[in-house]
């Protein structure tokens, strides 16, 4: 049986934009991946990070996520300057933009 919060909450993020109103992502915009309506984007502490692995552990509001990193997708210090997944801490707060595709794939990393 299907939640019945479920199926509203998936009818409003269906709902079209008014004509000549621009979509607004409810999340600040990450630096430079692409906006769309699929882009999520979850804040946490990371647990741990295996770049060679291209893997992320975060703990979001939700509980512990683990995400897979697509090649090549950009890490962002504080300052805006380009980072690795390799100098990511255990600790430290980062905002984490992916997609869901069989899993949540990062696109981008700020860390905040």
């Amino acid at each position: 049986m299907i939640p019945w919060w479920l199926v509203g909450a998936t009818l409003l993020s269906a709902a079209p934009d008014p004509p000549g109103k621009a979509k607004s992502l409810p999340f600040p915009p990450p630096r430079i991946a692409v906006r769309s309506e699929t882009l999520k984007c979850d804040t946490g502490t990371v647990i741990g990070a295996a770049p060679g692995r291209a893997t992320l552990r975060v703990r979001t509001p939700a509980g512990a996520v683990a995400y897979r990193i697509l090649p090549g997708a950009p890490v962002f210090d504080r300052e805006g300057k380009a980072a690795t997944v390799a100098s990511l801490r255990a600790g430290e707060r980062v905002r984490v933009y992916y997609l869901i595709d069989d899993g949540p794939w990062v696109v981008e990393i700020d860390l905040d």
